[in-house]
Protein backbone atom coordinates (compact mmCIF):
# COMPACT_ATOMS: atom_id res chain seq x y z
CA UNK A 1 0.00 0.00 0.00
CA UNK A 2 2.83 2.40 0.91
CA UNK A 3 4.51 1.75 -2.42
CA UNK A 4 1.27 2.39 -4.29
CA UNK A 5 0.75 5.67 -2.41
CA UNK A 6 4.31 6.74 -3.21
CA UNK A 7 3.82 6.03 -6.90
CA UNK A 8 0.51 7.90 -6.86
CA UNK A 9 2.14 10.90 -5.16
CA UNK A 10 4.99 10.90 -7.68
CA UNK A 11 2.56 10.69 -10.59
CA UNK A 12 0.48 13.55 -9.22
CA UNK A 13 3.62 15.62 -8.73
CA UNK A 14 4.47 15.20 -12.40
CA UNK A 15 0.97 16.33 -13.27
CA UNK A 16 1.61 19.78 -11.78
CA UNK A 17 2.70 22.10 -14.63
CA UNK A 18 4.82 24.31 -12.35
CA UNK A 19 6.87 21.39 -10.95
CA UNK A 20 7.15 19.68 -14.33
CA UNK A 21 8.48 22.91 -15.85
CA UNK A 22 11.19 23.04 -13.15
CA UNK A 23 12.19 19.42 -13.77
CA UNK A 24 12.32 19.80 -17.55
CA UNK A 25 14.31 22.99 -17.10
CA UNK A 26 17.28 20.86 -16.04
CA UNK A 27 17.34 19.04 -19.37
CA UNK A 28 20.32 20.06 -21.52
CA UNK A 29 19.74 17.88 -24.58
CA UNK A 30 17.30 18.85 -27.32
CA UNK A 31 16.60 15.17 -28.06
CA UNK A 32 15.50 14.59 -24.46
CA UNK A 33 13.06 17.48 -24.61
CA UNK A 34 11.80 16.34 -28.01
CA UNK A 35 10.96 12.93 -26.55
CA UNK A 36 8.84 14.66 -23.88
CA UNK A 37 6.53 15.90 -26.62
CA UNK A 38 5.36 12.31 -27.17
CA UNK A 39 4.39 11.42 -23.59
CA UNK A 40 1.13 13.28 -23.07
CA UNK A 41 -0.37 16.71 -23.67
CA UNK A 42 0.99 18.23 -20.45
CA UNK A 43 4.54 17.05 -21.08
CA UNK A 44 4.26 18.15 -24.70
CA UNK A 45 3.17 21.62 -23.65
CA UNK A 46 5.85 22.13 -21.00
CA UNK A 47 8.58 20.61 -23.21
CA UNK A 48 7.61 22.79 -26.16
CA UNK A 49 7.79 25.90 -24.00
CA UNK A 50 11.50 25.23 -23.49
CA UNK A 51 12.47 23.59 -26.78
CA UNK A 52 10.72 26.06 -29.08
CA UNK A 53 11.20 29.22 -27.04
CA UNK A 54 13.92 30.34 -29.48
CA UNK A 55 14.25 29.31 -33.11
CA UNK A 56 17.38 29.90 -35.21
CA UNK A 57 20.62 28.20 -36.27
CA UNK A 58 22.94 30.44 -34.25
CA UNK A 59 21.00 30.41 -31.00
CA UNK A 60 20.37 28.45 -27.85
CA UNK A 61 16.95 28.26 -26.29
CA UNK A 62 16.33 28.37 -22.53
CA UNK A 63 19.41 27.16 -20.64
CA UNK A 64 21.97 25.29 -22.72
CA UNK A 65 19.55 23.49 -25.05
CA UNK A 66 20.37 23.97 -28.72
CA UNK A 67 17.53 25.84 -30.41
CA UNK A 68 15.66 24.35 -33.38
CA UNK A 69 16.55 25.89 -36.73
CA UNK A 70 14.21 27.93 -38.89
CA UNK A 71 14.26 25.08 -41.41
CA UNK A 72 12.97 22.69 -38.71
CA UNK A 73 9.94 24.92 -38.32
CA UNK A 74 9.46 25.39 -42.07
CA UNK A 75 9.62 21.61 -42.62
CA UNK A 76 6.20 21.38 -40.98
CA UNK A 77 4.52 23.58 -43.60
CA UNK A 78 2.66 20.57 -45.05
CA UNK A 79 0.96 20.14 -41.65
CA UNK A 80 -0.33 23.67 -40.92
CA UNK A 81 -2.06 22.79 -37.64
CA UNK A 82 1.10 21.21 -36.26
CA UNK A 83 3.20 24.11 -37.55
CA UNK A 84 0.93 26.61 -35.81
CA UNK A 85 1.07 24.59 -32.59
CA UNK A 86 4.86 24.92 -32.46
CA UNK A 87 4.74 28.58 -33.55
CA UNK A 88 2.53 29.31 -30.54
CA UNK A 89 5.52 28.66 -28.26
CA UNK A 90 8.12 30.69 -30.16
CA UNK A 91 9.28 33.83 -28.35
CA UNK A 92 12.37 34.59 -30.43
CA UNK A 93 13.20 34.16 -34.14
CA UNK A 94 16.77 34.57 -35.40
CA UNK A 95 17.39 34.53 -39.14
CA UNK A 96 21.01 33.94 -40.15
CA UNK A 97 22.95 31.64 -42.45
CA UNK A 98 21.77 28.05 -42.55
CA UNK A 99 25.04 26.23 -41.96
CA UNK A 100 24.53 22.48 -41.67
CA UNK A 101 28.31 21.99 -41.27
CA UNK A 102 28.91 23.33 -37.81
CA UNK A 103 32.64 22.58 -37.99
CA UNK A 104 32.81 24.90 -41.04
CA UNK A 105 34.42 22.19 -43.19
CA UNK A 106 32.27 22.34 -46.31
CA UNK A 107 32.34 20.21 -49.45
CA UNK A 108 33.91 22.06 -52.41
CA UNK A 109 30.53 22.71 -54.05
CA UNK A 110 28.70 23.58 -50.83
CA UNK A 111 26.93 26.96 -50.89
CA UNK A 112 25.68 28.44 -47.64
CA UNK A 113 22.02 29.39 -47.78
CA UNK A 114 20.16 31.89 -45.65
CA UNK A 115 17.35 31.04 -43.25
CA UNK A 116 15.37 33.93 -44.71
CA UNK A 117 14.52 31.70 -47.66
CA UNK A 118 11.86 30.04 -45.49
CA UNK A 119 9.66 33.14 -45.18
CA UNK A 120 7.15 31.74 -47.66
CA UNK A 121 6.63 28.57 -45.59
CA UNK A 122 5.76 30.71 -42.56
CA UNK A 123 3.36 33.09 -44.32
CA UNK A 124 0.09 31.45 -43.21
CA UNK A 125 0.83 31.22 -39.50
CA UNK A 126 1.07 33.69 -36.65
CA UNK A 127 3.48 33.94 -33.74
CA UNK A 128 1.19 35.10 -30.91
CA UNK A 129 4.00 35.18 -28.30
CA UNK A 130 6.83 36.46 -30.51
CA UNK A 131 8.88 38.98 -28.50
CA UNK A 132 12.20 39.18 -30.36
CA UNK A 133 13.19 38.92 -34.01
CA UNK A 134 16.70 39.30 -35.40
CA UNK A 135 17.82 39.50 -39.02
CA UNK A 136 21.56 39.10 -39.42
CA UNK A 137 23.45 40.02 -42.58
CA UNK A 138 24.49 37.42 -45.13
CA UNK A 139 25.33 37.33 -48.83
CA UNK A 140 21.86 36.13 -49.88
CA UNK A 141 19.35 37.36 -47.34
CA UNK A 142 18.45 40.43 -49.38
CA UNK A 143 16.92 38.10 -51.98
CA UNK A 144 14.19 37.13 -49.52
CA UNK A 145 13.69 40.04 -47.11
CA UNK A 146 11.03 42.05 -48.92
CA UNK A 147 9.10 44.54 -46.81
CA UNK A 148 5.82 42.82 -47.71
CA UNK A 149 7.23 39.53 -46.37
CA UNK A 150 8.61 40.97 -43.15
CA UNK A 151 5.18 42.41 -42.28
CA UNK A 152 4.06 38.97 -41.11
CA UNK A 153 6.39 39.16 -38.10
CA UNK A 154 5.02 42.47 -36.78
CA UNK A 155 3.01 40.95 -33.94
CA UNK A 156 1.39 42.82 -31.02
CA UNK A 157 3.62 40.96 -28.56
CA UNK A 158 6.87 42.02 -30.31
CA UNK A 159 9.31 43.81 -28.00
CA UNK A 160 12.53 43.76 -30.02
CA UNK A 161 13.21 44.11 -33.76
CA UNK A 162 16.87 44.01 -34.82
CA UNK A 163 18.44 43.96 -38.27
CA UNK A 164 22.12 44.31 -39.12
CA UNK A 165 24.11 44.59 -42.34
CA UNK A 166 22.81 44.10 -45.84
CA UNK A 167 19.44 42.58 -45.02
CA UNK A 168 17.60 45.14 -47.14
CA UNK A 169 19.86 45.50 -50.15
CA UNK A 170 18.55 45.90 -53.68
CA UNK A 171 14.84 45.16 -54.06
CA UNK A 172 14.16 44.55 -50.39
CA UNK A 173 12.96 48.00 -49.37
CA UNK A 174 11.97 49.22 -45.98
CA UNK A 175 8.89 51.11 -47.06
CA UNK A 176 6.48 53.62 -45.56
CA UNK A 177 4.03 50.73 -45.32
CA UNK A 178 6.44 48.66 -43.28
CA UNK A 179 7.15 51.37 -40.71
CA UNK A 180 3.49 52.38 -40.55
CA UNK A 181 2.57 48.75 -39.83
CA UNK A 182 5.24 48.53 -37.14
CA UNK A 183 3.85 51.66 -35.48
CA UNK A 184 0.26 50.39 -35.61
CA UNK A 185 0.76 46.68 -34.86
CA UNK A 186 3.61 46.66 -32.32
CA UNK A 187 2.47 48.70 -29.29
CA UNK A 188 4.84 46.76 -27.01
CA UNK A 189 7.99 47.37 -29.08
CA UNK A 190 10.82 48.53 -26.83
CA UNK A 191 13.94 47.89 -28.92
CA UNK A 192 14.49 48.85 -32.56
CA UNK A 193 18.00 48.39 -33.94
CA UNK A 194 18.60 48.81 -37.67
CA UNK A 195 22.02 49.17 -39.25
CA UNK A 196 21.26 48.66 -42.90
CA UNK A 197 22.27 49.23 -46.47
CA UNK A 198 18.95 50.62 -47.67
CA UNK A 199 18.80 50.74 -51.48
CA UNK A 200 15.33 51.24 -52.88
CA UNK A 201 13.81 49.70 -55.97
CA UNK A 202 10.58 50.34 -57.82
CA UNK A 203 8.79 47.41 -56.16
CA UNK A 204 7.37 49.51 -53.34
CA UNK A 205 7.27 53.11 -52.25
CA UNK A 206 10.47 53.70 -50.31
CA UNK A 207 10.52 55.22 -46.88
CA UNK A 208 10.25 59.02 -47.05
CA UNK A 209 11.49 61.68 -44.64
CA UNK A 210 7.91 62.54 -43.75
CA UNK A 211 7.00 58.87 -43.29
CA UNK A 212 10.01 58.32 -41.02
CA UNK A 213 9.18 61.39 -38.91
CA UNK A 214 5.57 60.18 -38.54
CA UNK A 215 6.85 56.76 -37.50
CA UNK A 216 9.10 58.23 -34.81
CA UNK A 217 6.25 60.39 -33.54
CA UNK A 218 4.25 57.24 -32.83
CA UNK A 219 7.00 55.19 -31.14
CA UNK A 220 7.44 56.99 -27.84
CA UNK A 221 7.39 53.75 -25.88
CA UNK A 222 10.86 52.79 -27.22
CA UNK A 223 13.68 52.32 -24.72
CA UNK A 224 16.37 51.46 -27.32
CA UNK A 225 16.70 53.01 -30.78
CA UNK A 226 19.72 52.40 -33.01
CA UNK A 227 19.58 53.80 -36.56
CA UNK A 228 23.21 54.76 -37.17
CA UNK A 229 23.61 53.31 -40.66
CA UNK A 230 21.22 53.64 -43.58
CA UNK A 231 19.12 56.51 -42.20
CA UNK A 232 21.31 59.57 -42.81
CA UNK A 233 19.10 60.82 -45.65
CA UNK A 234 15.91 60.30 -43.61
CA UNK A 235 16.79 62.21 -40.45
CA UNK A 236 15.32 65.71 -40.26
CA UNK A 237 14.82 68.41 -37.67
CA UNK A 238 11.24 67.16 -37.23
CA UNK A 239 12.35 63.56 -36.67
CA UNK A 240 15.02 64.64 -34.17
CA UNK A 241 12.46 66.75 -32.34
CA UNK A 242 10.28 63.67 -31.82
CA UNK A 243 13.20 61.66 -30.44
CA UNK A 244 14.10 64.04 -27.62
CA UNK A 245 10.53 63.74 -26.31
CA UNK A 246 10.87 60.00 -25.63
CA UNK A 247 10.44 59.57 -21.88
CA UNK A 248 11.62 55.94 -21.68
CA UNK A 249 14.60 56.08 -24.04
CA UNK A 250 17.72 54.60 -22.47
CA UNK A 251 19.86 53.76 -25.54
CA UNK A 252 20.06 56.08 -28.56
CA UNK A 253 22.36 55.54 -31.55
CA UNK A 254 22.01 58.09 -34.37
CA UNK A 255 23.66 59.02 -37.67
CA UNK A 256 24.86 62.61 -38.33
CA UNK A 257 23.08 65.14 -36.12
CA UNK A 258 22.96 68.71 -37.38
CA UNK A 259 23.76 71.53 -34.97
CA UNK A 260 20.76 73.40 -36.34
CA UNK A 261 18.39 70.57 -35.37
CA UNK A 262 19.42 71.01 -31.75
CA UNK A 263 18.96 74.77 -31.98
CA UNK A 264 15.48 74.26 -33.46
CA UNK A 265 14.23 72.22 -30.49
CA UNK A 266 11.16 73.64 -28.80
CA UNK A 267 11.58 73.43 -25.00
CA UNK A 268 7.80 73.62 -24.53
CA UNK A 269 7.34 70.07 -25.84
CA UNK A 270 10.01 68.46 -23.63
CA UNK A 271 8.91 65.98 -20.94
CA UNK A 272 8.60 67.44 -17.44
CA UNK A 273 11.97 65.92 -16.52
CA UNK A 274 13.58 67.55 -19.55
CA UNK A 275 14.65 66.04 -22.90
CA UNK A 276 15.92 62.44 -22.87
CA UNK A 277 15.48 62.13 -19.08
CA UNK A 278 16.55 58.47 -18.82
CA UNK A 279 19.25 58.28 -21.49
CA UNK A 280 22.32 56.32 -20.36
CA UNK A 281 23.81 55.30 -23.74
CA UNK A 282 24.26 57.83 -26.54
CA UNK A 283 26.06 57.58 -29.87
CA UNK A 284 26.02 60.08 -32.73
CA UNK A 285 28.14 62.07 -35.17
CA UNK A 286 28.30 65.70 -34.02
CA UNK A 287 30.24 68.87 -34.69
CA UNK A 288 31.91 70.83 -31.90
CA UNK A 289 28.95 73.20 -31.79
CA UNK A 290 26.41 70.39 -31.86
CA UNK A 291 28.22 68.56 -29.08
CA UNK A 292 28.23 71.63 -26.88
CA UNK A 293 24.48 72.04 -27.36
CA UNK A 294 23.74 68.34 -26.86
CA UNK A 295 25.70 67.67 -23.68
CA UNK A 296 23.23 69.37 -21.28
CA UNK A 297 20.73 66.67 -22.32
CA UNK A 298 23.18 63.88 -21.45
CA UNK A 299 23.92 64.54 -17.78
CA UNK A 300 23.13 60.95 -16.75
CA UNK A 301 24.89 59.26 -19.66
CA UNK A 302 27.07 56.26 -18.80
CA UNK A 303 28.12 55.13 -22.29
CA UNK A 304 29.13 57.80 -24.80
CA UNK A 305 30.34 57.19 -28.36
CA UNK A 306 31.05 60.28 -30.48
CA UNK A 307 32.00 60.48 -34.15
CA UNK A 308 33.17 63.52 -36.13
CA UNK A 309 30.75 65.55 -38.21
CA UNK A 310 31.78 68.85 -39.75
CA UNK A 311 34.00 71.01 -37.53
CA UNK A 312 35.38 68.54 -34.97
CA UNK A 313 38.54 70.02 -33.47
CA UNK A 314 37.92 70.69 -29.78
CA UNK A 315 35.48 67.88 -29.03
CA UNK A 316 37.47 66.41 -26.17
CA UNK A 317 37.91 69.80 -24.53
CA UNK A 318 34.14 70.23 -24.61
CA UNK A 319 33.66 66.77 -23.07
CA UNK A 320 36.26 67.47 -20.37
CA UNK A 321 34.37 70.54 -19.17
CA UNK A 322 30.94 68.87 -19.20
CA UNK A 323 31.18 67.18 -15.76
CA UNK A 324 29.84 63.78 -16.91
CA UNK A 325 30.25 62.15 -13.50
CA UNK A 326 28.35 58.95 -14.37
CA UNK A 327 30.43 58.11 -17.43
CA UNK A 328 31.68 54.49 -17.57
CA UNK A 329 32.50 53.95 -21.27
CA UNK A 330 33.76 56.62 -23.67
CA UNK A 331 34.99 56.34 -27.25
CA UNK A 332 35.86 59.22 -29.55
CA UNK A 333 36.14 59.03 -33.29
CA UNK A 334 38.59 61.71 -34.40
CA UNK A 335 40.00 63.60 -37.33
CA UNK A 336 43.72 64.24 -37.75
CA UNK A 337 43.10 67.88 -36.82
CA UNK A 338 41.25 67.01 -33.61
CA UNK A 339 43.20 68.39 -30.66
CA UNK A 340 43.95 66.51 -27.43
CA UNK A 341 45.34 68.69 -24.62
CA UNK A 342 47.01 67.25 -21.55
CA UNK A 343 45.04 69.57 -19.26
CA UNK A 344 41.78 68.32 -20.79
CA UNK A 345 42.77 64.68 -20.23
CA UNK A 346 43.42 65.40 -16.55
CA UNK A 347 40.17 67.37 -16.14
CA UNK A 348 38.24 64.58 -17.81
CA UNK A 349 39.79 61.90 -15.57
CA UNK A 350 39.06 63.85 -12.40
CA UNK A 351 35.37 63.98 -13.32
CA UNK A 352 34.81 60.52 -14.85
CA UNK A 353 36.16 58.52 -11.93
CA UNK A 354 33.95 55.50 -12.70
CA UNK A 355 35.34 55.13 -16.22
CA UNK A 356 36.04 51.54 -17.32
CA UNK A 357 36.51 52.01 -21.08
CA UNK A 358 38.42 54.86 -22.78
CA UNK A 359 39.02 54.55 -26.51
CA UNK A 360 40.70 57.41 -28.41
CA UNK A 361 40.62 57.12 -31.35
CA UNK A 362 37.56 54.90 -31.83
CA UNK A 363 39.40 52.95 -34.56
CA UNK A 364 42.99 52.37 -33.34
CA UNK A 365 43.98 50.68 -36.62
CA UNK A 366 43.28 53.78 -38.72
CA UNK A 367 46.74 55.22 -39.36
CA UNK A 368 45.47 58.61 -40.55
CA UNK A 369 42.95 59.28 -37.80
CA UNK A 370 45.06 60.09 -34.75
CA UNK A 371 44.34 63.31 -32.84
CA UNK A 372 47.07 65.91 -32.40
CA UNK A 373 48.49 65.99 -28.87
CA UNK A 374 49.36 69.20 -27.05
CA UNK A 375 51.28 68.87 -23.78
CA UNK A 376 50.43 65.17 -23.34
CA UNK A 377 53.33 63.65 -21.39
CA UNK A 378 54.09 60.69 -19.15
CA UNK A 379 53.15 62.90 -16.19
CA UNK A 380 49.72 63.51 -17.73
CA UNK A 381 49.16 59.76 -18.22
CA UNK A 382 50.21 59.18 -14.61
CA UNK A 383 47.64 61.72 -13.42
CA UNK A 384 44.99 60.13 -15.67
CA UNK A 385 45.76 56.66 -14.32
CA UNK A 386 45.65 57.90 -10.74
CA UNK A 387 42.07 59.13 -11.17
CA UNK A 388 40.78 56.13 -13.16
CA UNK A 389 41.35 53.09 -10.92
CA UNK A 390 38.46 51.14 -12.54
CA UNK A 391 39.83 51.35 -16.08
CA UNK A 392 39.66 48.00 -17.93
CA UNK A 393 40.21 48.94 -21.58
CA UNK A 394 42.35 51.81 -22.83
CA UNK A 395 43.32 53.07 -26.26
CA UNK A 396 45.25 56.31 -26.37
CA UNK A 397 47.07 56.97 -29.63
CA UNK A 398 47.99 60.56 -30.45
CA UNK A 399 50.44 62.22 -32.76
CA UNK A 400 53.08 64.31 -31.04
CA UNK A 401 52.80 62.80 -27.54
CA UNK A 402 56.31 61.91 -26.25
CA UNK A 403 55.16 58.94 -24.18
CA UNK A 404 57.52 56.23 -22.92
CA UNK A 405 57.44 53.10 -20.81
CA UNK A 406 56.85 55.41 -17.81
CA UNK A 407 53.22 55.75 -18.94
CA UNK A 408 52.83 51.97 -18.83
CA UNK A 409 54.41 51.87 -15.38
CA UNK A 410 51.84 54.39 -14.15
CA UNK A 411 48.94 52.49 -15.71
CA UNK A 412 50.10 49.29 -14.03
CA UNK A 413 50.49 51.02 -10.69
CA UNK A 414 47.05 52.62 -10.54
CA UNK A 415 44.81 50.68 -12.94
CA UNK A 416 44.85 47.16 -11.52
CA UNK A 417 41.80 46.08 -13.57
CA UNK A 418 43.34 47.02 -16.93
CA UNK A 419 42.83 44.15 -19.42
CA UNK A 420 43.47 45.75 -22.82
CA UNK A 421 45.89 48.56 -23.63
CA UNK A 422 46.65 50.27 -26.95
CA UNK A 423 49.24 53.02 -26.58
CA UNK A 424 51.41 55.09 -28.92
CA UNK A 425 54.70 55.24 -27.03
CA UNK A 426 58.46 54.65 -27.25
CA UNK A 427 58.93 51.64 -24.96
CA UNK A 428 62.19 50.05 -23.82
CA UNK A 429 60.95 46.69 -22.57
CA UNK A 430 64.19 46.07 -20.70
CA UNK A 431 63.56 49.26 -18.72
CA UNK A 432 59.88 48.38 -18.29
CA UNK A 433 60.54 44.97 -16.71
CA UNK A 434 63.30 46.46 -14.53
CA UNK A 435 60.87 48.95 -12.96
CA UNK A 436 57.73 46.81 -12.91
CA UNK A 437 57.63 44.26 -10.12
CA UNK A 438 55.87 40.89 -10.14
CA UNK A 439 52.15 41.07 -10.80
CA UNK A 440 52.43 44.75 -11.70
CA UNK A 441 49.68 44.34 -14.31
CA UNK A 442 47.54 41.67 -12.61
CA UNK A 443 44.70 41.70 -15.19
CA UNK A 444 46.44 42.71 -18.45
CA UNK A 445 45.66 40.31 -21.31
CA UNK A 446 46.33 42.33 -24.48
CA UNK A 447 49.08 44.90 -25.05
CA UNK A 448 49.46 46.76 -28.35
CA UNK A 449 52.34 49.21 -28.60
CA UNK A 450 53.17 51.49 -31.49
CA UNK A 451 56.75 52.73 -32.00
CA UNK A 452 58.44 50.45 -29.44
CA UNK A 453 62.17 50.73 -28.83
CA UNK A 454 63.89 47.47 -28.05
CA UNK A 455 67.57 46.62 -28.41
CA UNK A 456 68.20 44.05 -31.13
CA UNK A 457 69.52 41.18 -29.07
CA UNK A 458 69.82 37.44 -29.28
CA UNK A 459 66.70 35.32 -29.01
CA UNK A 460 67.77 33.84 -25.64
CA UNK A 461 68.22 37.33 -24.17
CA UNK A 462 64.85 38.43 -25.53
CA UNK A 463 63.25 35.31 -24.08
CA UNK A 464 64.66 36.12 -20.66
CA UNK A 465 63.20 39.63 -20.84
CA UNK A 466 59.92 38.09 -22.01
CA UNK A 467 59.86 35.89 -18.91
CA UNK A 468 60.15 38.93 -16.67
CA UNK A 469 57.44 40.66 -18.67
CA UNK A 470 55.11 37.70 -18.04
CA UNK A 471 56.00 37.84 -14.38
CA UNK A 472 54.78 41.45 -14.38
CA UNK A 473 51.78 40.57 -16.58
CA UNK A 474 50.78 37.03 -15.51
CA UNK A 475 47.61 36.99 -17.67
CA UNK A 476 49.14 38.39 -20.85
CA UNK A 477 47.93 36.51 -23.94
CA UNK A 478 48.84 38.83 -26.82
CA UNK A 479 51.61 41.36 -27.48
CA UNK A 480 51.69 43.29 -30.75
CA UNK A 481 54.16 45.96 -31.75
CA UNK A 482 54.00 48.29 -34.72
CA UNK A 483 56.99 49.99 -36.27
CA UNK A 484 55.83 53.15 -38.00
CA UNK A 485 54.05 52.54 -41.28
CA UNK A 486 55.65 49.13 -41.83
CA UNK A 487 53.59 47.38 -39.15
CA UNK A 488 56.44 44.93 -38.61
CA UNK A 489 54.92 42.27 -36.37
CA UNK A 490 57.92 39.98 -36.81
CA UNK A 491 60.11 41.80 -34.33
CA UNK A 492 62.41 39.41 -32.48
CA UNK A 493 61.17 40.52 -29.08
CA UNK A 494 57.50 40.13 -30.08
CA UNK A 495 58.22 36.59 -31.24
CA UNK A 496 60.05 35.85 -28.01
CA UNK A 497 57.13 37.11 -25.90
CA UNK A 498 54.52 35.16 -27.83
CA UNK A 499 56.71 32.04 -27.67
CA UNK A 500 56.99 32.56 -23.93
CA UNK A 501 53.19 32.85 -23.64
CA UNK A 502 52.77 29.52 -25.44
CA UNK A 503 55.35 27.81 -23.22
CA UNK A 504 53.80 29.26 -20.08
CA UNK A 505 50.32 28.08 -21.08
CA UNK A 506 51.60 24.55 -21.79
CA UNK A 507 53.56 24.19 -18.56
CA UNK A 508 51.52 22.27 -15.98
CA UNK A 509 53.50 23.88 -13.14
CA UNK A 510 51.99 27.29 -13.81
CA UNK A 511 53.77 30.58 -14.32
CA UNK A 512 56.08 30.45 -11.31
CA UNK A 513 57.12 26.86 -12.07
CA UNK A 514 57.84 27.66 -15.71
CA UNK A 515 59.85 30.76 -14.80
CA UNK A 516 61.87 28.76 -12.29
CA UNK A 517 62.62 26.19 -15.01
Amino acid sequence: MATTNAHTAARRTLELPELLAIILGFQTEADSLASCLRINSLWAQEGAKILWHTCGTQRQTIGDVRAPRICDLAALSDWPDRLQWYANYVHSLDFFVEDFYQDHIHPPDYEIEDEARYHSELTDITFPHLEKINFMSSNKCYLYNESSVLLQYLQPSLKSFRGFGYICKGGADLSNEFFSSMKNHCPSLETLELMLDVKHSSKSKPLSKKGFAQFLDGMRQLSTLSIRQGFDSLMTSEAFGHLVQYQYLVHLDLPDVSEQWIRDLDPSVFPREGPLPKITTFSAALSDGGLELMLPYLRNVKNLDLRPYGQFINAFGIIASAQLTNLENFSLGVLSRTIMRGADLIAFARTAKNLEYLWIPEDPDSLDRFPSAIDVTDAVIEELARHLPNLEELCIKMDGAPLTEASLISLGEYCKHLKTCYILADVFFEELVRKAGPNWFPALEELYITQPVSDRREYTENLQTAKYLLLACPKLEDLDQEFGEQNDYDDDFTLAVNDAILKRNRDFRGLEGWLAG
